[in-house]
């Protein structure tokens, strides 16, 4: 059957359009750990102004910006509170936006003269390889606030290497463009500060795709501009309020650095999944083909992306090198920016966080670097059969790489009746709640009357804080003669923090124990074991330390 050349050219894009919701349908309901921990109480906490009622409910993760959380919330606890299958396929959507605005980047490359022919076959392979990796495909409906967060980095790295076809007096505009690009990082970093690892990437992209001639500081600056102007955009408020609030105005985190007198002197990054040995540092992706657990993620998974992409960084770096050098410029530029980006991307993010999920800009365009240089394996100008063994050999890596990928499970789990399917607890007014350990502070929102209520988390961040001021507010909450309760979940894998709590109440009994119901708390989809774990509310009886 054939297309309008229109009709044709529309169908990618009608299809990216749809995959997103249905992929995110066909995973399940949303029960991702970060959900509970954080996503959920931020928002909630606020839009109903609780600032500083509640002490660290979700740990160090109490004090991120909610900005990325209000929308989704409001849609989960307001008309989409009775279609969990509607709210999953708008969680979708932005799979659907990244697919776009990588297709778009792709076909941009592709047009580029003098870069690699990749071909409509080797556009197709680029994206499919790009598109469904470890990272990306296990965030699909997933409120980490990842996909979206990518959508933008993305979308800046397209603007700034759009330049690259621009004549080379096209400085005002360039720098416009520069501008724009770096608006767009800045932006996502802003949202979720794990992406200022994308700053630098995308300012070593403008430096090897700007005009040739002079140096490159001008570019460079006006791509930082925006960089800064579009994290002051998006964290710039909440960094003042943060400040007025503890005197860091990223707590907890660098707290070693600004002193608040709410905790101890610490970073509060978390460094499980660094490299732990001159050799991991040196070729970290090509550990990530064994499968282990807590390798840079908590569940196992394998993946062969990463590996293949470091081999193509390799063999194309000579080649871009020469095409900078040649009359054929554009081409070399694009291909030269996407290196610089992905390298410098893929060193400032191994030394931070080495965490797979904040990686998906990174892996999206690993499938144009894969095939990039499958491509100049096989290339022969001028020759049909160089051409086939090339889209074979690109058809190959692809099936290669969806055969060989172990996905993670990060949090899926079968659809229940309701988007935040928890039931309502009643407890005595102005009672004080213990959250005994982490992802537990979602509750919250659903206990009445919540308004009265205060909030503690039994966490590591109290731990840390014992000796300051939020261990002195906790004294005097249990102090106060407020009635307490506490809830805890029987699950193995997590630290309820017991030992804290006799800290403050040392010979304190529970009494009048319940069972909360939350279907947020059932088994991931990808768990062979039915595994829900019970939570309950328990009435805490002792007397202050």
């Amino acid at each position: 059957m054939k297309f309008p050349g229109k009709t044709a050219k529309a169908i990618p894009y009608a299809v990216f359009l749809i995959a997103g919701p249905v992929i995110s349908v066909l995973f399940g309901q949303d029960r991702f750990s970060d959900l509970r921990n954080y996503h959920l109480y931020n928002a909630w906490a606020f839009l109903t102004h609780r600032d500083g009622r509640d002490i660290y409910p979700a740990d160090i993760q109490t004090f991120f910006n909610p900005l990325g959380d209000i929308l989704l919330y409001r849609a989960g606890m307001g008309p989409l509170a009775d279609y969990p299958r509607f709210f999953a396929a708008v969680q979708g959507f932005s799979y659907s936006l990244l697919l776009l605005v990588l297709f778009s980047i792709l076909r941009m490359l592709r047009g580029l003269p003098g870069g690699t022919e990749l071909g409509n076959v080797g556009v197709v392979a680029a994206l499919l390889i790009g598109a469904t990796g470890t990272a990306i495909l296990s965030q699909i409906g997933l409120s980490s606030g990842e996909m979206p967060v990518a959508v933008l980095v993305l979308l800046g790295l397209r603007v700034v290497l759009a330049t690259a076809g621009l004549s080379g007096d096209c400085r005002g505009l360039c720098n416009r463009r520069f501008i724009l690009g770096g608006l767009c990082v800045g932006l996502a970093a802003g949202i979720k500060p794990t992406a200022v690892v994308y700053v630098p990437a995308v300012l070593a992209t403008v430096a090897v795709v700007a005009p040739r001639g002079g140096w490159r500081v001008r570019p460079v600056s006006a791509c930082a501009a925006g960089c800064v102007a579009g994290f002051l955009m998006t964290y710039g408020w909440w960094a003042v309020h943060l400040w007025r609030l503890t005197g860091n105005p990223v707590f907890p985190m660098f707290n070693g650095i600004f002193h608040s007198v709410w905790t101890a002197p610490e970073t509060f990054t978390d460094q499980r999944y660094k490299p732990r040995s001159v050799l991991q540092w040196i070729a970290y992706p090509f550990f990530w083909l064994s499968g282990r657990e807590r390798m840079i993620a908590e569940p196992g998974f394998a993946d062969a992306r990463f590996a293949l992409t470091m081999l193509a960084c390799l063999l194309l770096v000579p080649r871009v090198w020469w095409l900078r050098r040649s009359a054929a410029e554009p081409g070399g530029r694009a291909c030269a920016g996407v290196l610089a980006f992905t390298v410098t991307g893929y060193v400032v993010w191994l030394r931070l966080y080495s965490i797979l999920r904040y990686m998906i800009p990174i892996e999206a365009m690993s499938g144009y670097l894969i095939v990039a240089a499958l491509c100049d394996v096989f290339r022969v100008a001028g020759k049909s059969r160089s051409r086939l063994w090339r889209d074979a050999a690109v058809c190959v890596a692809v099936v290669f790489l969806m055969v060989t990928s172990r996905y993670p499970g990060f949090g899926h789990t079968d659809f229940s009746a309701r988007t935040f399917d928890v039931g309502r607890e009643r407890v005595a007014a102005d009672s004080v709640v213990l959250l005994m350990g982490r992802n537990l502070s979602y509750l919250a929102p659903f206990f009445e009357p919540a308004a009265t209520l205060r909030f503690v988390g039994m966490n590591n961040l109290l731990a840390a804080s014992v000796d300051f001021w939020p261990g002195q507010a906790v004294h005097d909450l249990l102090r106060s003669g407020a009635p307490v309760y506490m809830v805890r979940s029987d699950d193995p894998a997590e630290d309820d923090h017991m030992a804290l709590l006799k800290r403050f109440l040392p010979d304190f009994t529970v009494s009048d124990c319940r069972e909360v119901s939350s279907a947020l708390n059932g088994k991931k989809r990808r768990e062979s074991a039915v595994r829900s774990y019970r939570l309950s509310l328990c009435r805490v009886i002792g007397k202050p330390a």
